[in-house]
């Protein structure tokens, strides 16, 4: 089994009785063997650098958490990495929620928030205290772009990724909505849960679909089912059967993650697309396909649907 982040810190607790311990960790981090997560916590060079920016945020959590005398409680694009929410980009400093009038105040790594519990109950996630993450959610949407705030709600919906469970549903985000202090925060997060679809399967395809709602396209359907004399051909990302269009968000993931590509080498993955492609042309259907580039721009994405039928 990998050793967990957690067991990879280092820090004077490890050894009480190791008078010494604590000023060799300190030699360590000056010689530059050790990185610093926080005040008396470290992690080895050769870890840190191995690491992407996920894990790294991870650890200064794990970091905090240990050495806090009472249990922080995670939030926003923190606690969204626990849970598997995506989220615009990683922040520098990790998010603590703390209650209001506490007099807690940020400081190192961390940045404390005072921000209402918007449900009953605790949460754990690997160990850590956090926001549900109906609240993670919901913070995100406020704290999010408009095309990332879809996507964070989108993947709620769609339901856990990971072993960290909860029960997705509309009316949750609805009922958390209702409870933040501020009615401009309210009408906001009611009205992109309104947007929001179960039926995305990807933060790209969400991506793509708010954008085509900022370009005012038509609603499309997610996941249409097609067949042919041969059978199933497949569920395309985006599908508007008036016009005869078709549309799937190309993201280089199903060319790389084991999970995509289930025992294929990435060739055989785009002969596969190409077969399905044009058995869905023989349909009769335009089929529109676009990569990260296309979706993050609205105005792309209408020159490309409109090209291929969609109306002005």
């Amino acid at each position: 089994m990998a050793e967990s982040i957690r067991d990879q810190i280092r820090t004077p607790a490890e050894d009480p009785l190791d008078s010494k311990l604590s000023r060799d960790l300190l030699r360590q981090f000056r010689s530059g063997t050790l990185v610093r997560l926080r005040r008396a916590s470290y992690i080895a060079q050769s870890t840190w650098l191995s690491m992407d920016e996920i894990p790294r945020h991870l650890a200064r959590m794990h970091a905090i958490d240990a050495a806090a005398n009472s249990r922080p409680v995670f939030a926003a694009e923190s606690a969204a990495l626990l849970w598997g929410l995506p989220v615009q980009s990683i922040p520098e400093r990790v998010q603590i929620n703390v209650p209001p009038g506490s007099g807690q105040r940020s400081r190192g790594p961390a940045v404390r928030r005072q921000f209402p519990q918007l449900d009953d109950g605790e949460w754990f996630v690997d160990g850590l205290k956090v926001t549900s993450a109906v609240q993670t959610a919901v913070e995100l949407a406020l704290r999010q772009r408009y095309a990332w705030s879809i996507a964070s709600l989108d993947n709620y919906l769609h339901g856990p990724t990971s072993s960290a469970a909860w029960k997705p549903s509309a009316q949750g985000l609805r009922e958390a909505a209702c409870r933040l202090p501020s009615r401009a925060k309210t009408r906001r997060v009611l009205a992109l849960t309104e947007l929001a679809d179960a039926g995305s399967m990807s933060v790209g395809e969400s991506i793509s679909r708010a954008n085509m709602h900022l370009a005012g396209l038509p609603k499309p359907t997610l996941q249409a089912c097609f067949h042919d004399d041969d059978g199933l051909i497949g569920y395309t990302d985006f599908c508007w059967r008036e016009f005869g269009v078709v549309g799937e968000f190309d993201g280089k993931v199903k060319y790389r993650k084991p999970e995509y590509l289930q025992g294929r080498d990435p060739a055989e993955v785009v002969i596969e697309e190409k077969i399905r492609e044009d058995r869905l042309r023989a349909l009769g259907l335009k089929v529109v396909r676009w990569t990260w580039a296309t979706a993050n721009s609205p105005n792309q994405l209408r020159s490309r649907l409109v090209a291929a039928g969609l109306p002005r």
